[in-house]
């Protein structure tokens, strides 16, 4: 998956501040570490950035700071490094795209945390997962930024009872939350009010948590933006995941040739490297420098159908097995480390934290930021110098049968389910856009809102308190063409206070104050409470009712079932898929 834009955020926090006297001071296990304060809109903010809390060899479980060695100070004063990933490059320049990059150095030894405690904390924790910045500043909270290994570094699998076994990438988030409860007392918080925040695939990793025994009890609640940990893109099988590394590993010359062996139960997600030693590749990948293992990752693997910006000679056999939308490495839905079990069997059995309290939610246009991305051939080509009739990408049904044919391979490459897409999110007869704004609506709501959707659906009646909200205000600030409307992950900047950040940013200014004050009274208030009034917000039950946060906070808008129309195509075409395999 692409890093998410907050760390945009937190380098305009930073230059927006200013660093005063000679900064506060904690002591953890006989050591002092010294910060910096910050003042952000007239409030004081003691900031402990790059804080150490684990330690890991590459592709291995991460080991848990016990205690600081030395007798000088630990200086906190710069930003964590971000752990090593490819950069957005596709649209060099442009903001829409450059914002989502990391605004520090990048490098495999990035497991740290910044920290950011206002003057006189109320004990509450906000701990953002990928990414991140301060929070809400003016809500008298403390917030964290944790940092974990991505993509091969987080996520390369050589077997279970390897030095590489999978997830490592979630266990230095599960490290980082114990790490928090260890010493949160010193910095003003209390271990029993840690509040898990993600968007997208930090949203991910926030709900996997919920199915995690050793992460239970280091949480009480939780807030998902636009992903679950059953998103389609979240996760993917062991025995898929040893494939991709396998040929990651070949492709750095440490595996010339290998074979896979699967459990005699098809049924049962494991997978094994017959031949060669497993312990032979591993030591072989140690000596490879991190840059080639990303090069060969995309040498690897079709991440995206925008031929122009393919790092050269794809290998074929790789190409054919990737789909639009589907990331190599990622969480694998069994392991022995994490999850200690099988994710999908353990949300069958109930078999997740349940004394917590969530709030989920998406945004209005969820599918249009990836089109540029997955379906530039297809229409959907996107000039940053261009303007905005140059960029509409009006398409003809040719280009939308086309586009929508491209995610076949999610239905089983079934005609019957293609058809039955093609179908159902046609837009409006006879509107200019119908054809844009269908495959718009597929892309989000497959990806992203309906399987949410399904996931919440599927545990709220056991947890403690649920809400659900639309997320519906289009930033000023958003630099892509009108019509993508209000996009994945622009609901963020709302969240962290950006409009009162970086005003010169927005063209409509008020309004956007407006939203993001609202947004951020409803999250400190969820933090604060775990619950709303009925009258503010009611809480999700069988109806779904949600809250539509819209421009105008004086306006409450419920909805109930709101993702329905579309969800029911998509889950028409899945029924399809799987009667026309079982016919053949």
């Amino acid at each position: 998956m692409a890093a998410l834009p907050v760390g945009f955020l937190v380098a305009v926090c930073i230059c927006s501040a200013l660093a005063t006297d000679d900064g506060p001071t904690v002591e953890i296990s006989g050591r002092t570490i010294r910060g910096l304060y910050m003042d952000v809109e007239q409030v004081k903010i003691s900031a402990y950035l790059g804080v150490p809390f684990a330690t890991a060899e590459r592709f291995a479980k991460p080991t848990l700071i016990e205690s600081y060695q030395g007798s000088d100070e630990l200086d906190a004063k710069d930003l964590s490094k971000t752990c090593f990933q490819t950069p957005d490059s596709y649209f060099p320049g442009f903001l829409g795209s450059e914002m989502w990059n990391a605004p520090t150095e990048l490098t495999e030894d990035c497991l740290s945390l910044n920290i950011w405690a206002p003057e006189n904390p109320s004990g509450n924790v906000i701990v953002w997962i990928y990414g991140g910045g301060m929070f809400s500043v003016l809500r008298m909270r403390l917030q964290r930024r944790l940092h974990f290994r991505v993509g091969p570094f987080g996520f390369f699998y050589l077997g279970d009872d390897t030095k590489a076994p999978g997830n490592v990438g979630l266990l230095d988030q599960q490290v980082a939350l114990q790490w928090i409860r260890k010493h949160i007392s010193v910095f003003g918080g209390n271990s029993d009010k840690v509040t898990l925040f993600g968007e997208s695939a930090g949203g991910a990793s926030v709900t996997a948590h919920l199915l995690a025994p050793d992460s239970r009890d280091l949480f009480s609640k939780i807030i998902v933006n636009s992903g679950t940990i059953r998103n389609p893109w979240a996760t993917r099988s062991s025995c898929r995941m040893l494939y991709f590394s396998m040929e990651t590993a070949k492709g750095l010359g440490c595996a010339e040739e290998y074979e896979i062996k699967q459990a005699t139960d098809p049924e049962v997600d494991q997978c094994t490297v017959k031949k060669p030693e497993v312990d032979g590749i591993y030591s072989c990948l140690l000596k490879k420098n991190k840059e080639d293992i990303q090069v060969v990752l995309f040498k690897t693997a079709m991440c995206v159908v925008h031929s122009a910006m393919l790092i050269q000679n794809i290998s074929d056999t790789m190409y054919e097995h990737m789909r639009p939308m589907e990331w190599p490495f990622g969480p694998i839905t069994r392991d022995d480390t994490f999850f200690k079990g099988d994710l999908r069997q353990k949300l069958k059995d109930g078999d997740y934290k349940r004394d917590v309290s969530a709030i989920f939610g998406t945004v209005k246009d969820e599918g249009t930021f990836w089109l540029p991305y997955y379906l530039y051939d297809s229409g959907f080509a996107f000039d940053p110098e261009g303007s905005e009739q140059e960029n509409s990408a009006i398409i003809d049904e040719h280009n939308y049968t086309v586009s929508l044919k491209a995610f076949e391979g999610y239905f089983r490459n079934s005609s019957k389910a293609l058809k039955i897409l093609e179908d159902g999110f046609k837009g409006e007869e006879g509107k200019q856009t119908r054809y844009r704004d269908g495959v718009a609506q597929f892309v989000g709501d497959y990806f992203f809102s309906c399987s949410l959707d399904e996931f919440v659906d599927h545990i709220w009646t056991n947890l403690t308190s649920t809400y659900m909200y639309y997320f519906t205000v289009r930033s000023s600030a958003n630099p892509w063409p009108k019509w993508m409307g209000v996009m994945h992950g622009y609901e963020i900047e709302y969240e962290f206070g950006y409009p009162f950040i970086n005003e010169s940013a927005y063209k409509e200014l008020e309004k956007d104050k407006k939203a993001s004050n609202h947004f951020i009274e409803l999250i400190g208030e969820f933090v604060n409470k775990g619950s709303f009034d009925e009258t503010k917000w009611p809480k999700y039950n069988a109806d779904k009712k949600t809250l539509e946060i819209g421009e105008d906070p004086s306006v409450k808008k419920i909805q109930n079932d709101i993702y329905k129309k579309y969800c029911d195509v998509i889950n028409k075409a899945k029924k399809a898929a799987i009667d026309e395999a079982n016919d053949n």
